[in-house]
This record gives C-alpha cells, structure tokens and sequence, in this order.
C-alpha cells in the first residue's frame, strides 16, 4: 500500500514537471518567434529558416539592443550604400564607396559619424531610397540635421517597433529596396556608380589612400613645427621682456650714481 501511494505520488509530481517544461518550452518559442520581427530592418524578411536562426544566434551573441542591432544593419545595407554618392561625402565618390576608406582613415571620421545618424532613422521605421542623394548640398552636420528633420516631418514609419511583436506590419516597398540592392556589391555592399564612370582598381584605391596617410603625416608634423615656433615665440618674449627689466634697472642704478656722485 506504501509503495503503491508512493508511485502515485511520484507519477503526479513527475507528470506536473513535465508539463511545466513543456509550458516553459511553449513560451519561450513563441517569444522568441515574436521578438525576432524587431530585428528586421524596413523592407527586409528572413529569406530561409536557417538565416533566421543564424541571425538571431548573432544578435544574441552582439551583445547590442535590437535597435543598436538595426541601426549597424541599416548602416552596412542601406545607408552606406546609397550616400556615398551625394554631396554628403566630403571628397571623391569612390572614396567613400569602400568601408575601409570610411571607417579607417581620420579624415572620414565626421562622414562615417553623419551615416551612422542617418542609420538611425531606418533603425527607427523609416525608409530611405537613392533619391535622399539630392538633398544635401555638401558635407556638414547641419546638412545631416535638416535631413533628420525632413525625414521625420515629410514621412511616415512603415515599421513601428515601439508595438508589440505581433502587432509590426513589415509594409514593404519592393522598388526601391530592389533598386538599392541591384546595384550593391562589396562587403558591405556599396553600390556600384552610374555606368559613366570608371571603376577604380585595387592598386588606384590604394595609391589615393597611401596619399591621404601622407597627406594626414605631413600635416601633423606641420602642427608639430607651429607649436614648436610659438613655444620660441614665448620664449622670445620673456626674454625681450626680461632684457627690458634688467635695461631699466641699469638706468635706475646710473641716475642712483649721479645723485651720490658715486
């Protein structure tokens, strides 16, 4: 009779253990089925089962929020792509088409940041085409700025990922995002220029970045001599201004003598 209650004690207890891991196992699938929709950028769909996973697999991993997620996305997918070839970019278009320009080099250092402020409205629902090339008329943040402002005032968010999971529509725009895409190639997918120009080379690419290290080398010892040619021009100036003491205290000391006829 003992072993009989204890049986039935312990099937119960085991059958409620079971069916709680299968509850956790239940809602954790579907708030992890929910939660991936706010890691899609606007006009982007996982394109297999396996992307999916291997998506959310590195944004578990990236240790970044889901918008911080969206935002490097928009950056790499979008945004780097269509405003290198805009008055946004401060030198040559071909320059600014390769992320190791844009990223390594000190002189794209307020261009890389201007995209990464830009990125932030796709990250944020809104969607961004080639045709934002025009707006700006050359690099500055006050450009960037105004066309953060446009942008919010002129458009709507396709996406609101301030919903809840289950309530985000992803309402596509296939054209311009087919645009976008059609004429992406690179690592980070920067588009290729109109047809009219010609596609500088590796070695080309290389020689105009040398260039600009030099470029940045010579103006940092430039700035080293400037500061080196004020510190003697201090330097100089205390002298002068120590000479004219020991002046006046040689005349002071001849009128003393003569008043003494020392």
């Amino acid at each position: 009779m003992l072993k009989i209650n204890f049986l039935k004690t312990f099937l119960f207890f085991n059958s409620n253990f079971i069916i709680f891991c299968i509850s956790i196992s239940i809602f954790s699938n579907f708030t992890f089925a929910d939660e991936t929709s706010k890691l899609l950028i606007p006009n982007e769909s996982f394109r297999s089962v396996e992307q999916k996973e291997r998506e959310v697999e590195n944004f578990a991993i990236s240790g970044l929020s889901k918008r911080e997620w969206r935002k490097r996305k928009c950056y790499r997918n979008m945004v780097f792509n269509i405003f290198y070839y805009s008055k946004l970019c401060p030198t040559d278009p071909q320059m600014c088409r390769h992320s190791y320009t844009v990223e390594e080099l000190h002189l794209y250092k307020r261009y890389w940041d201007y995209l990464l402020q830009i990125s932030e409205l796709c990250a944020d629902g809104y969607v961004l085409s080639n045709a934002d090339r025009s707006f700006f008329a050359h690099s500055s943040q006050s450009q960037v700025d105004a066309f953060i402002e446009h942008v919010k005032k002129t458009r709507k968010k396709i996406i609101n990922y301030d919903d809840p999971p289950s309530k985000i529509i992803f309402n596509s725009n296939a054209k311009d995002s087919q645009k976008i895409k059609e004429s992406s190639q690179g690592a980070h997918g920067a588009i290729s220029p109109p047809s009219t120009r010609e596609i500088i080379d590796k070695d080309e690419l290389k020689n105009k970045e040398q260039q600009l290290l030099d470029e940045e080398r010579k103006i940092a010892e430039k700035k080293k001599i400037l500061l080196e040619e004020k510190k003697l021009i201090e330097q100089k100036k205390k002298l002068n201004e120590l000479s004219e003491k020991i002046r006046e205290a040689e005349e002071l000391l001849e009128t003393q003598k003569k008043e003494l006829n020392f």
